[in-house]
């Protein structure tokens, strides 16, 4: 009896030990993203970790880590310094990857965006402003060569501190300006990111290391519903986000093989895809620069993935991204009922915590309308959003981020999304809920898809307008379908309609959602 009891407590104590060792491996882990992509380039330093078929660069994690390391250096070397912020823009590229790992391990904090915002100089100037940048770095390519066309006329007026001569395009807070691409890089006023790179004889050993809450990121909201915030992020919650993505997509064994077809700059693909590699151990293939190439299928099956574009589209389009979380607090879970996929967009993770409430901040019961809440991720605290250079905490209770999102919760905890709180129409004092609209129209025989927005209006304060598009080769009467529309919500008791429009087309962003700012625009001028 006393050797059985001995044996017990020994056995005890062995599995206290490891579950102690697994907590602390997993913290430590969690540390930084630098000191995760040490431990899995020290541990696979022979295994492919990228690969990026366009460009015909194939690294290992050995490989990942001596390029990390040599331009962290060089960033160091040109002045720059811990906490200090830089702009990294451009499509999927291995520059852009590397300069990713490379920043967090000197401590500088990134931001992510598209090419496509040199297409607005102001807007450009005002995102470097606003987040206070010291550096930017330009990702030009071959094949997006078009959208830097105008950089060696804009990168003089950027670095000029006088305004004598450039307008309202130079900016007090920049430094430097990197351009990366093919051949010699000769803009005035530029580093070419192949000179840093060429300039390190000697990795330098990093004296301040970030930790797990230390400022890792400033990322960009979607601009889908107008303009997009810049929302601070820690090491720690980029990670723990990853972790939880990764684990629902089974990337915890790192023999696993993903494949990115969606832009890094955009918050999911950074998660699911490029941090992965870092947390994980996973090998990434890029197939493209640019964002789900034609042939995008035969780069999954020729690289033999296993995480397959299906499953990273599932987490995209159906779950709930929130940036302000890092990552998806709400997703499906793999037995969810096909039936519950189809009203709404999943149930909250374990790591967070949701409310519904109304216009008074009151808690909503189950199935009433109200502002989806969503409080910050278990163990990290909410930074805030940076407002024209500051930090700036916009949460109207501690740790609940309030996301705008008009929503249900169902008796089993499926979250249904009805918009945005800023689509509610005022019109004349009453209340108009879009989705009431757009669900009732929407099951018409002859409507493809249907949204509900605001226009102003001097009179009513606010009109409210629906517009449809029409099933492809229905041949119907518009002014049928129009007068239906309206007698039937007459029926169904729901309040008049100002204007329904009939168009080609709605809108989209790059991510393939409907951009409801540019559709008032459209909507306005038909009108």
């Amino acid at each position: 009896l006393f050797i059985l009891v001995v044996v017990v407590v020994v056995i005890f104590v062995c599995l206290l030990e490891m579950s102690g060792d697994s907590w602390n491996s997993e913290q430590q882990r969690l540390e930084s993203l630098a000191y995760a992509l040490e431990v899995n380039c020290a541990a696979h330093a022979d295994r492919e970790a990228m690969v990026f078929v366009e460009e015909g660069k194939r690294w290992t994690f050995g490989e990942l880590n001596q390029a990390v390391c040599k331009l962290a250096s060089g960033f160091l070397g040109v002045g720059l310094k811990s906490s200090e912020r830089i702009l990294l823009v451009g499509f999927n590229c291995s520059d852009l990857a590397v300069s990713v790992f490379a920043v967090s391990r000197v401590g500088l904090v990134f931001t992510l965006a598209s090419p496509m915002l040199l297409k607005d100089c102001l807007s450009l100037l005002e995102l470097i402003n606003t987040i206070q940048c010291k550096a930017v770095v330009f990702y030009m390519t071959e094949k997006s060569e078009k959208y830097f066309s105008n950089l060696a006329h804009l990168i003089p007026k950027l670095l000029s501190s006088s305004d004598e001569g450039n307008g309202c395009l130079s900016s007090p807070c920049l430094t430097h300006i990197f351009v990366a691409g093919p051949g010699q890089i000769n803009i005035k006023g530029a580093y070419s990111l192949s000179e840093v790179w060429n300039s390190v004889n000697e990795v330098v050993e990093v004296q301040c290391k970030p930790g797990a809450d230390d400022l890792a990121a400033i990322l960009l909201t979607s601009k889908v519903h107008g303009k997009p915030k810049a929302v601070q992020l820690t090491h720690y919650q980029l990670l723990k986000s990853c972790l939880i993505v990764g684990s629902e997509l089974g990337l915890t064994d790192p023999t696993e093989i993903v494949c990115c077809v969606f832009p890094i700059f955009r918050g999911p693909a950074m998660c699911i895809a490029l941090l992965s590699n870092a947390l994980f151990g996973s090998k990434v293939v890029y197939p493209a620069e640019q964002p789900l190439p034609a042939d995008m299928h035969l780069y999954f099956d020729q690289s033999n993935c296993t995480v397959s574009n299906a499953e990273i589209v599932r987490f995209e389009q159906s779950g709930m991204f929130l940036t302000e979380a890092g990552c998806m607090p709400i997703f499906f879970p793999k037995m969810a009922p096909c039936q519950k996929m189809t009203i709404s967009v999943g149930k909250v993770h374990g790591n967070f915590e949701i409310k519904i409430v109304d216009q008074q901040g009151n808690r909503c019961r189950s199935g009433e309308t109200g502002e989806l809440c969503v409080h910050t991720l278990a163990g990290s605290k909410f930074l805030g959003y940076v407002v024209v250079g500051e930090e700036k905490n916009c949460l109207k209770e501690e740790n609940w981020i309030h996301t705008e999102d008009l929503a249900t919760v169902d008796k089993d905890g499926y979250v249904s999304l009805w918009g945005k709180t800023s689509d509610v129409i005022n019109r004349k004092g009453t209340l108009l809920y879009p989705h009431m609209y757009e669900r009732h129209i929407g099951t018409l025989q002859w409507i493809q898809s249907v949204q509900a927005i605001e226009l102003p209006d001097a009179k009513n304060g606010e009109n409210f307008c629906i517009c449809i598009l029409l099933k492809p080769k229905v041949e119907v009467n518009k002014d049928m379908v129009i007068n239906k529309i309206r007698s039937d919500c007459s029926e169904a008791k729901l309040p008049p309609i100002d204007h329904i429009l009939i168009m080609d087309e709605f809108p989209r962003t790059i991510a393939k959602r409907i951009d409801k700012t540019e559709l008032k625009k459209i909507a306005k001028s038909m009108i």
